[in-house]
Formats: C-alpha cells, structure tokens, sequence
C-alpha cells in the first residue's frame, strides 16, 4: 500500500462525508420552509373553505326566498282576508321543509302572517287588511306598509298600489374564523317582497 493510496481513500470518504451533510442541509432547509409556509397556507385554505360555506349557506337561503315567493305569486288568489292565513303557513311550511333550521317571517299584504323559529310555525289570524292595497317602503325586512288605498291608485313614487307578500328569512351560521366579520351577528339573511296584484 502506497502512501497516495491512504490519502486518496481519506479524501474519498471527506468527500462522500461533505455530500451527504450537504443533501441533509438542503432536506432541512426544505423542512425550515415548509414549517413557515405551511401554516400561511392552512390558513388562507381555512379561510377560503369559511367564505365558501357562508357563500354556499346563502345561495341556498335565497333559493328558499325566491321559491316561496313563486309560490306567493302562482297563489296569488289566496291573498285575501279569507285566505290569508292560510297562504302564510303554507309558504312558512315551504320554508321550514326547504331550509330547516331558520327563522322565517311571512307577512301576507299587511294582514295575516306566519312566523316559523326553525321548530314550529305559529299563524296569526288578523286578517281584515288583506284584501285591501298598499304602497309599501323600504325594504322586505324592515317594510312600512303606510295607508291603505284602493287598488291601483297612484302611489307617491309613481307606481301603482297591489297587493304584497313580504318574505323575510334567516339562518345561523357559525363560521370557523368569526374574526374576519364576513358574517355579521353569526346569521345569514334573505328577504324578497311578491307583488300579487
């Protein structure tokens, strides 16, 4: 055995040495990155996943809206003093089977209404204002009927005064990062008004 031979063999394993210290710092410093990526990451992931859900929630909510007010509008025959009542718990039990846990409020022309609190549907029966018409204001959840006027008559915004099914619902929502206040009050609100007449 030569003296160049020990070297050489020394120089070898330095050499395989170095190689792998350096294909393990790389594996750490892939490691260093993926700690400090990986929790950016889950959060925008958690975040997008919580907008999605409350996007999806009320997509489905105003769905249940727009088809309780189709119904108000096929059944628009029913917005009566006689039928009133029986209009409103109808269109509660519409909501109640499509959107199950939420609040819902049916109000049918300023008379008979239905109020449905994700368990029982309860129905008043003041129903002497519902054959007449009005032009209401605002909006369907906080909607001011004002006096009644025939029907037809010309209303102070330059329509014409109906016949109205009012339709307020609301569901809660629990969203995953409440912080963000993307969901106000922790429930998600839908409304719509049916003109009938």
């Amino acid at each position: 055995m030569s003296i160049f031979q020990s070297p050489l063999r020394w120089l070898q394993a330095a050499h395989i040495f170095l190689k792998r210290f350096l294909v393990s710092e790389n594996k750490g410093a892939s490691a260093i990155e993926f700690a400090v990526i990986a929790p950016v990451f889950a959060l925008i992931l958690a975040g997008s996943l919580d907008l999605g859900m409350a996007v999806y929630s009320r997509f489905q909510l105003d769905s249940t809206v727009s088809s309780a007010a189709s119904y108000a509008l096929v059944n628009s025959s029913m917005v009566s003093s006689e039928n009133g009542s029986e209009l409103a718990k109808r269109i509660a039990s519409l909501i109640a089977v499509r959107a199950g846990n939420t609040g819902a409020t049916v109000v049918v022309n300023n008379g008979p209404d239905a109020g449905y609190d994700g368990v029982v549907i309860k129905v008043s029966q003041q129903s002497s204002n519902a054959n007449k018409c009005y032009c209401p204001t605002g909006s369907a959840r906080s909607l001011v009927w004002g006096a009644m006027k025939e029907c037809g008559a010309l209303c102070p915004d330059g329509t014409r005064a109906g016949k109205f099914v009012a339709i307020a619902v609301q569901q809660p929502y629990k969203p995953l990062f409440s912080g963000y206040g993307i969901i106000r009050d922790d429930t998600i609100s839908a409304a719509a008004i049916a003109r009938t007449q």
